[in-house]
Formats: structure tokens, sequence, C-alpha cells
């Protein structure tokens, strides 16, 4: 069995905007995950609200997630692959962070689960870098999340520098746009949609290792 971690924020969490509650676990995209690769592989789910890549929230104790990321690394492993899928929080006007140092970010993040040990026997647990959703066309939080609309489009480029330098998996997740009523979280049609992206990229993946 493969043991997939995925390691991000709300949009992980599956935060129910409209609810202000959590998306049932077979609307959720690791749920959908999970439903997609079968019984072969184990999906386990590490989202948080709030969540940024290494810096703190003043108002959300421990949402920094470098700080959490090792022992969560431990606490699960064997791991076969870590999905990371983080930096819409890191876009926050309080922050004032550039996309190059969100990118930064996740780079600090690569080398935590890098040198965590957490793979299985001798082998290093792959990772798989994720550029998060965009904002929608309409979004609250205008003050707070002011940036969002320039920032995020530069991430996927950014990112995907940063997998192909450290050699990770990389997927953007920047064909999907945040719906209303916030324009921030994902909906469970776009829960869906990139569950079943993830999915069709692992298993094509591993289809083509395999004919190696």
């Amino acid at each position: 069995m493969k043991t997939v971690l995925c390691y991000g924020d709300s949009n992980t969490y599956g935060y129910d905007a409209i609810r202000d509650g959590r998306f049932l676990l077979n609307v959720r995209w690791p749920g959908i995950l999970q439903e997609r690769l079968g019984s072969d592989w184990h999906v386990i789910e590490e989202g948080l609200n709030h969540r940024t890549t290494t810096v703190d929230d003043p108002e959300n104790e421990g949402r920094n997630g470098s700080v959490y990321l090792l022992p969560c690394l431990h606490s699960h492993r064997p791991l076969d692959l870590v999905i990371i899928m983080l930096g819409s929080n890191d876009m926050k006007a309080q922050y004032n962070r550039t996309p190059e140092q969100i990118t930064q970010g996740m780079a600090d993040l690569v080398k935590i689960v890098r040198a965590s040990n957490c793979g299985r026997g001798i082998n290093r647990a792959e990772i798989l870098l994720m550029s998060p959703p965009l904002a929608g066309d309409q979004y609250d939080y205008a003050d707070a999340m002011e940036g969002i609309t320039t920032k995020a489009p530069l991430l996927p480029y950014l990112y995907r520098q940063l997998a192909e330098t450290a050699q990770c998996l990389f997927l953007d997740a920047s064909f999907l746009k945040c719906p209303y009523p916030d324009g921030i979280h994902l909906g469970p049609n776009e829960h869906l949609q990139l569950g079943n992206k993830v999915a069709d990229f692992l298993l094509n993946r591993e289809t083509r290792l395999i004919s190696i």
C-alpha cells in the first residue's frame, strides 16, 4: 500500500464558505483522491485553515506550516508521497510577502521533507508541489487579501521552477478559480475537479513508471 500525505490549508481541509463548516469527506478533494486511487493507496488529510508556508499568524496559533510539518511527517511515516499545496494565506496583506518569498517558503518545506527520513526504507518520500487555485472574479476580504489577484498567477511559474530545481513533482492547480460566496475557497465542484486531476496525474505517472 502506498501512503500519501496531503499537506495544505483550508482548501485541503475542505472549508465550506457557505455554512462556515467543513465539506464531507467524499466531497473534499483528498477524499475524492482516495476513492479514485482505491485500496492500494492510503490518503492522509492534513489541511488546516489559515496555514501558511513559514510565517506565524498573529491571530491564529499554530498556522506556520514549517513548524508542524516535521512532527506531522514522523507521525504518519513511512510515506511514499507528500503533496504540498500552500501559498494562498501567505498572500495576506499583513505578511507583505512577494511571490518569490512565498516560493522560498515552499522551498523551506521541501527541505524539511527531504531531511526528515520519512520515506519507506532507504527511499525518500516523493514530493508533489501544487500551486494554489486562483481567487474568483468576486471575492471577499479584499483588504486582508490585497494582492492575491496579482501574486497568485505568478506562483505556478515559480513553483514549477522550484520543483525542477528540487527534483519534485509539480501540478498546477491554478486552472481552478474559487467560486463566490467568498472567492477564495473551493466549492464542491472544484474539489471534484482537483481530486480527479491529482488522481489522473498519479495514476498516469504510475503507469509510465511500471512500463519502463
